[in-house]
């Protein structure tokens, strides 16, 4: 069973660069689309701005695993086995800091996918959300199936912004699809990940890449 792999060792640092660039990213649109919906009361920017803080959080989450895992790893490596008890208090920090990293990100882009879609029936959004969760947290090889629930989610939303883009054919539609394109892309990237550890920095950095275009699609929006 594979359920979390930190990438390699040398990658250490720089994966938690860029996910602080992304959480700081998140939480600047979090903060936009809230004054959207402040001006506007159109309840779908207020889902977006619940989303893009979930999503803030969710990767401040994995920054404190991805920390664990490596702070354990150099307590093994220099001292041995000798705290026992604490390196499994630090292997429990792990499991809880990757749970709440899974759930407020697929949380998240649910909620997109919902806003977007204009889905309001409640009973397919509980089941549309149960099932992620039972995927995401009860499943054998949650690592695997989370990536995988994830991309499906993203797959829907950047079709989504796709068939947008051709209808409006504007810059900022094209940045907001890319921006989803390349975090879909990350997410089938690091389902292959148990292939090769050097996978992860290559997930990262489009993911990296992703919301860097967010950013600039909604500049490009303050500037207007």
């Amino acid at each position: 069973m594979v359920d979390f792999i930190s990438g390699p060792r040398w990658f250490f640092g720089i994966d938690s660069l860029f996910e602080t660039i992304s959480i700081l990213v998140s939480f600047l649109i979090a903060v936009f689309v809230y004054r959207i919906y402040k001006l506007t009361g159109q309840k779908k920017y207020r889902n977006f701005s619940v989303a893009f803080l979930m999503i803030s959080a969710g990767l401040s989450f994995k920054i404190l695993s991805n920390f664990v895992v490596f702070y354990t790893e150099v307590e093994k490596s220099f001292y041995g086995l000798f705290t026992v008890t604490y390196i499994k208090d630090l292997d429990f920090i792990n499991i809880i800091a990757f749970f709440f990293y899974r759930l407020l990100i697929v949380g998240a882009f649910i909620i997109i996918l919902a806003s977007l879609l204009k889905i309001k029936d409640k009973k397919m959004l509980g089941l549309l959300t149960i099932f992620a969760f039972i995927g995401v947290v009860i499943g054998h090889d949650t690592y695997f199936i989370f990536h995988l629930i994830l991309a499906l989610i993203l797959g829907i939303i950047t079709y989504h912004y796709h068939e947008n883009y051709k209808l409006k054919k504007s810059n900022n539609s094209l940045l907001v699809m890319l921006a989803f394109l390349f975090i879909f892309l990350s997410q089938i990237i690091f389902i292959f990940l148990i292939f090769a550890d050097d996978l992860y920095a290559v997930g990262e950095s489009l993911m990296l890449f992703g919301f860097l275009l967010l950013l600039a699609a909604y500049i490009n929006i303050l500037r207007k």
